[in-house]
């Protein structure tokens, strides 16, 4: 979930702690298309660190994250994929 100038999962948050983090983000539309590309670093009172990377084109985003301890051992490797949540208004 991207909220305020942060990134955040609620399934890292609640198993491994990792509190909302900082990203940045790129826009790219010289090809008709936009793409939006980000990546996110952060890191728990562990040690244990995600590394955040992913594209969004049009209201799907796809990407990955890699979990690894305080020595830099990859604990977990992950790919996700979404579409835009859409909010039912008045």
């Amino acid at each position: 979930m991207f909220r305020g100038d942060k990134l955040s999962s609620t399934f890292m948050l609640r198993e491994f702690t990792f509190t909302p983090s900082a990203y940045t983000a790129t826009i790219d539309s010289t090809s008709g298309t936009t793409i939006i590309t980000f990546v996110s670093d952060s890191k728990n009172a562990d040690g244990e660190k995600l590394k955040w990377t992913g594209t969004v084109t049009g209201e799907t985003m796809e990407g990955s994250v890699v979990m690894t301890d305080k020595k830099g051992k990859v604990r977990g490797d992950y790919t996700f994929t979404g579409q835009q949540k859409k909010f039912r208004g008045k």
